[in-house]
């Protein structure tokens, strides 16, 4: 586990109000959702790279079947940019 201990991650979990409950600790504490977590990492790791483009990476925005480069994953923070830049994913592909 990269540094996050079952003691961070409560510590964490701590800061949201009303996520601790004594089966939110067992289930960190007891791992019960560990081959979900090593299921989902697999399936993240095979999708690799999609359509020519980097990633998927943190984060992904698909449109239409198409994949937001990586490279412009900034994009999706900045509404005006964003637009600019959906305007001419589908002026492209129209």
């Amino acid at each position: 586990m990269d540094g996050f201990t079952n003691a961070r991650l409560l510590e964490l979990a701590g800061k949201v109000a009303g996520l601790r409950s004594p089966s939110f600790d067992t289930a960190v504490t007891s791992m019960k959702y560990q081959d979900f977590v090593d299921s989902a990492e697999k399936v993240f790791a095979a999708a690799g790279h999609y359509n020519g483009h980097e990633g998927p990476g943190t984060p992904t925005a698909e449109i239409d079947g198409y994949r937001i480069p990586v490279k412009y994953s900034g994009l999706l923070y900045k509404p005006d940019l964003f637009d600019q830049y959906l305007t001419k994913v589908i002026s492209s592909v129209a």
